[in-house]
């Protein structure tokens, strides 16, 4: 499992734009083999700043995702929208609570 996290980064103020952008995006990537989830977060402190991280089964599903014609549509259509960094990670460390 891999994840690939990105930054979002306003250019103006369409938040709204964005979002909905977005969220066709995720429609997409959501429908792709090898997608295992996402989780998009926006900055409390920072407006206009997002990250989402996407989890993937591995890298070769990744690739073949970000490889099609749709998916370079979307990054077309967000990008007069936001500044994105992009990398794929993998997990070393994690923590989750458990219920007393």
């Amino acid at each position: 499992m891999i994840n690939f996290i990105t930054t979002f980064t306003l250019r103006g103020d369409d938040a709204e734009a964005f979002e909905q952008l977005f969220k066709e995006h995720t429609e997409f990537m959501s429908a792709q083999p090898g997608f295992l989830g996402f989780r998009m977060l926006k900055s409390l402190s920072k407006p206009g700043s997002y990250v989402n991280v996407g989890v993937w089964a591995d890298g070769a599903a990744h690739r073949a995702a970000v490889s099609t014609p749709e998916f370079t549509s979307h990054v077309r259509a967000m990008s007069p929208y936001v500044e994105v960094t992009a990398d794929l990670y993998t997990e070393i460390a994690s923590h989750t609570p458990t219920a007393d």
